[in-house]
């Protein structure tokens, strides 16, 4: 989607092994269909993406092109960064967290998609006798619903509420991103905080509550004032009286703030959490195709490489261990079907290697048929279980 209201046809990505000319189906015209293990996107789709995209827009050195994306670790990578150069594309990433404000597709775009696909979904299972529907009607659904959508109205909006195109720079506030975990009706930024009637009513409700519970819970204390006590009260003191928590008089003097912290504290920081978690780069708005960011990406290259040789490592370890479990295996059953004996003849080799590949196939189930030995080309077996 760009700033004038056009649209890019979109690259479709489905949960497969393989990929199926049926897939594409009644889809729209000139979009583009791959498909992933899981279905998600990653660097090889990104960078796929990329040439879609350049086919359609053609960007050259006189009309460059600035895509705004999010910060997924898919579009930072270098084969992306050499091909946007080569390409006159300048890749600039959205603040992280804030793509519900300023990316103009999920603000103006990807809700009505959304719904007017649901709706498709409906009329197409209503109208097939509740019918499941495949992933080969998924382009069909889809070509409906985006056909609805994409119109230019929609794509020139989500750029001016987004304050992206014309340019808005004071479109947003602070309080626009500032997470909230206390309702503000409640909590008061002036030290002299002021509460509403109806809050007001329902804390001493709740107060006059506990206090009732804690009265018919708590033990009668007989308490005798020392001379201290005595001198420092003006009242005189009963000499028996319930037992009243220290907590409860700090509550009834202290302000909102302060008796929200003791009905609900905020959680603390946790330094032995702190430490053994993974330290990864902090993420902000950046520009992917500036000449400094070329170095990161090299250096996250040969961090994946050197992943990948540990796996294979691992990978060749673990084959070489089977094979030699496997070998291990093969000897212990020509040594029981006496084939060391028997080699020689030509004859009834191929019966022996089968033999020896059926033992060596059943050693891992419970009951295994053992082969002891050969007479007259028949074999004779003897049940048994592996030892």
């Amino acid at each position: 989607m760009s700033t004038a209201g056009s649209f890019v046809p979109p690259f479709f990505i489905f949960p497969r092994r393989r990929f199926s000319s049926l897939l594409a189906k009644d889809g729209p015209p000139d979009a583009e269909y791959q498909v992933t293990f899981n279905g998600w996107t990653k660097e090889e789709m990104f960078e796929l993406w990329l040439r879609h995209f350049v086919k359609f827009v053609k960007p050259n050195r006189d009309e460059p092109v600035l895509p705004i994306l999010d910060n997924h670790s898919s579009h930072a990578t270098l084969e992306s960064y050499n091909y946007c150069k080569e390409n006159f594309i300048t890749i600039l990433s959205l603040p992280p967290h804030s793509s519900h404000r300023m990316q103009p597709l999920d603000v103006t775009f990807y809700g009505p998609l959304k719904k007017s696909y649901y709706k498709e979904c409906d009329n197409y299972m209503k109208s097939n006798n509740l019918t499941q529907i495949t992933p080969y009607d998924v382009a069909s659904l889809f070509n409906k619903a985006y056909s609805k959508v994409a119109s230019l109205k929609k794509g020139i909006s989500g750029f001016r509420c987004t304050g992206i195109f014309p340019s808005q720079p004071d479109i947003f506030t602070h309080a626009d991103f500032v997470y909230n975990c206390v309702p503000p009706a409640c909590v008061d930024t002036n030290e002299n905080t002021t509460r509403s009637p109806a809050s007001s009513s329902k804390i001493t409700e709740a107060k006059s509550k506990d206090n009732a519970q804690n009265q018919k819970r708590s033990p009668v204390i007989h308490k005798t004032p020392t001379k201290d006590e005595s001198s420092r009260s003006c009242d005189p003191v009963p000499g028996c009286s319930t037992w009243q928590d220290e907590s409860d008089q700090s509550i009834n003097t202290s302000s909102i703030s302060d008796l929200l912290s003791i009905i609900s504290p905020l959680p603390q920081k946790d330094d032995n959490k702190s430490k053994n978690l993974r330290q990864t780069r902090k993420q902000h708005s950046e520009i992917f195709t500036q000449t400094p960011m070329k170095i990161f990406f090299e250096e996250k290259k040969r961090k994946k490489q050197e992943r990948d040789e540990k796996k294979t490592c691992k990978g060749m370890k673990t084959e070489n261990i089977n094979k030699t479990k496997k070998n291990s295996k093969i000897e212990n059953a020509k040594r029981q079907v006496g084939a060391d004996e028997l080699w020689s003849s030509e004859d009834e080799e191929p019966l022996k290697k089968t033999v020896i590949s059926k033992y060596v196939s059943k050693t891992e189930s419970k009951p295994v048929n053992k082969y002891i030995k050969y007479a007259k080309g028949k074999v004779v077996y003897k049940k048994g279980r592996n030892k």
